[in-house]
């Protein structure tokens, strides 16, 4: 599950990080935990769900922690999206 492989992360590879990429480590699997749901089954993310993602945090209709907004002072440039996405792409690496 989603949840799983986001603790195994957190345990062995986040300590090995700067102070700042632990804070952002510790923010993105809050958010991806509840965007994506804890209990996900990683063979069932689909293109949908990655691509419903990048549109609604750079609408600014999710925040950093993965929490439904409806500030569109809260838009993201491409750059923190790309920056979130990656992070989710390394912990599956």
């Amino acid at each position: 599950t989603l949840s799983e492989v986001l603790a195994a992360y957190e345990k062995h590879r986040t300590p090995r990080k700067t102070e700042r990429e632990q804070r952002d480590d510790v923010r993105r699997i809050r958010m991806w935990t509840r965007v994506l749901g804890a209990d996900l089954d990683l063979r069932g993310l689909r293109l949908a769900a990655w691509e419903g993602f990048i549109a609604s945090r750079s609408s600014g209709a999710i925040d950093a922690e993965g929490r439904e907004s409806r500030s569109k002072s809260l838009a993201r440039s491409q750059t923190t999206v790309d920056a979130d996405c990656s992070g989710l792409r390394w912990v599956f690496n």
